[in-house]
């Protein structure tokens, strides 16, 4: 099961019987979410769209030791938005995500991820806040570049430049494969993109953080 399955259902869950995190899954401790993590190619985390997912702490765990083995995959299954007002929401929304604040229904859960992290992560170099940072700069340019297939669609140029300053990806495509100038070609938009600005937007690896 992904992060986001794991997150939803354990929101199902933990309404009838306090479970959270893996412990939905069917996993107790820390040391099974590392092996599942080691052993996988892929985390896949599916956002959902007011990124409730990130208040859990078993949740916020998984997705950062995932960042960490450079395992993790956004997706989603509902629409970002397509404005920039929505660009703008979802900023606050990745600022808002707060390893301090996260939670677990079972406090004993919090207490023993939280030590790992200081144990593992703090003491050894590694740090809990560039751990955070790391997957905040995944979660944006995921979020923007989704924004950005859509303003695109949309003909909305105000989103399409905050979404590429923001460092929304100009090689994006849609669902179907479709670029960027595809779209903008299909929606009569071609006047709205500027290549030589897109190709020139730099974007940091998440390795620089």
């Amino acid at each position: 099961a992904t992060a986001g399955e794991r997150s939803e259902r354990s929101e199902r869950l933990s309404q009838k019987s306090g479970v959270t995190g893996v412990t939905a899954a069917g996993a107790d401790s820390i040391e099974s979410l590392q092996a599942t993590v080691a052993a996988v190619q892929e985390v896949l985390l599916i956002l959902d769209k007011d990124a409730l997912c990130f208040s859990r702490l078993w949740v916020l765990t998984e997705a950062m030791m995932a960042v960490r083995s450079n395992k993790l995959r956004i997706s989603s299954t509902a629409s970002l938005g397509s404005t920039e007002m929505d660009i703008k929401t979802w900023e606050e929304r990745i600022d808002g995500i707060d390893w301090s604040l996260a939670t677990s229904s079972r406090k004993n859960d919090e207490r023993r991820l939280r030590k790992f992290a200081e144990r593992v992560w703090d003491m050894n170099g590694i740090g809990t806040d560039r751990l955070l940072a790391q997957l905040k700069v995944a979660l944006r340019k995921y979020i923007y570049s989704q924004i950005l297939v859509k303003a695109v669609e949309h003909g909305d140029r105000a989103a399409v430049e905050a979404a590429l300053e923001r460092g929304a990806s100009p090689e994006q495509r849609d669902a179907d494969g479709n670029t960027l100038e595809d779209l903008a070609s299909f929606y009569n938009q071609q006047e709205m993109l500027f290549e030589r600005r897109m190709q020139r937007m730099a974007h940091q690896p998440l390795s620089t953080f």
